[in-house]
């Protein structure tokens, strides 16, 4: 045995550089020989065998759309009201945009994978090349490989074990769990998993991302910035409407309303998505309304943003106060 490969086993199969480095750091020095430029030990190849991350890619595609990864999340211990188990994910490498869709089983992926790229494509006016999964059956199957062969999409498969090759998507699973626990802790119902997925993707795409210095990830995909006014608590109560085509016959003293809960938007301005306490059925409901003190939130905003106004306008001169009663004028008009 060489006498390098002797002293490499002796110390417990220490790394070349580290023998390299403390040959001068014993008591007894000069047994340590240089070690070859060559040296190999088997036996630390297959001992101390470590899995490495694939490097990670920081540029990102120019185009909205152009690559897009999807990740199928484990199935949840309840099903939804719409009996779904799962939810499919997918997001955008330019702009980090993303979107969810429920499922029922895992076979459903190749359909509703289908529908999202024929979807994206129409809508946005663009064009999906590229498609990054992990090597689940649910995205490596005969019916899906015909749907990417026919559009002309590069289907990219990350190696087995390797979290990290999709780890946008991975993220975004953690991020979501994460968010949708927080906004049930305060729900009884765990059925509304599904709801409280949706609405926090919703709300996750109107927040600025550290990787689009600090844009939101709806402003980097649609170019506008996104309103928040219409924002709500998830579970919030609220009061919906009941129509008169809906209350019967004898219904002269019956309640005109019925208590709910806020848990979701819709794609349709100013809908909301209610779960009725009593029907257990969801509902996108325009006549409903929300607790008082939302209302006084919305009167004390306004009186706000008034009093920034003026208080500006009197910084810039255009307004100024003539006396002790406060008496406020402009340059050139009385107030």
């Amino acid at each position: 045995m060489p006498i390098s490969d002797f002293w490499h086993e002796a110390l417990g199969h220490l790394a070349p550089s580290t023998m390299e480095g403390s040959r001068n750091h014993f008591d007894d020095t000069g047994f340590i020989p240089p070690l070859p430029q060559n040296f190999h030990c088997e036996a630390s190849a297959i001992g101390k065998s470590a899995h490495k991350a694939s490097p990670s890619t920081k540029s990102r595609t120019a185009q909205k759309a152009e690559l897009i990864y999807s990740d199928l999340c484990r199935p949840f211990p309840v099903p939804s009201y719409g009996n779904t188990l799962y939810y499919i994910s997918f997001t955008c490498d330019a702009t980090r945009f993303c979107w969810v869709q429920s499922l029922r089983k895992k076979s459903e992926a190749p359909q509703v994978i289908s529908h999202f790229v024929t979807t994206i494509e129409n809508q946005e006016n663009t064009v999906v090349r590229r498609f990054r999964t992990d090597n689940g059956g649910e995205y490596v199957n005969e019916r899906l490989r015909k749907v990417f062969t026919s559009k002309g999409i590069i289907h990219e498969l990350t190696p087995p074990y390797s979290a990290e090759s999709i780890g946008v998507a991975e993220r975004l699973n953690r991020t979501i769990g994460e968010g949708v626990r927080a906004m049930m802790h305060p729900i009884d119902d765990r059925r509304l998993w599904a709801e409280a997925v949706g609405t926090f993707v919703y709300t996750k795409n109107g927040q600025p991302h550290s990787a689009l210095s600090r844009k939101t990830l709806y402003e980097a995909f649609h170019k506008t910035r996104p309103a928040i006014s219409h924002l709500q608590p998830f579970g919030r109560e609220c009061y919906l409407h009941i129509l008169k085509a809906k209350r019967g016959a004898g219904s002269k003293l019956l309640p005109r309303a019925q208590k709910g809960l806020f848990v979701g938007y819709t794609d349709v301005c100013h809908q909301y998505r209610i779960f009725p306490l009593k029907r257990n059925e969801l509902q996108c409901e325009l006549m409903f309304t929300f607790h008082l003190p939302h209302l006084l939130y919305c009167l004390a905003k306004e009186v706000l943003t008034w009093a920034l106004r003026i208080l500006t306008q009197v910084k810039e001169g255009s307004l100024f106060v003539t006396d002790k009663n406060c008496t406020i004028e402009s340059a050139g008009n009385s107030m």
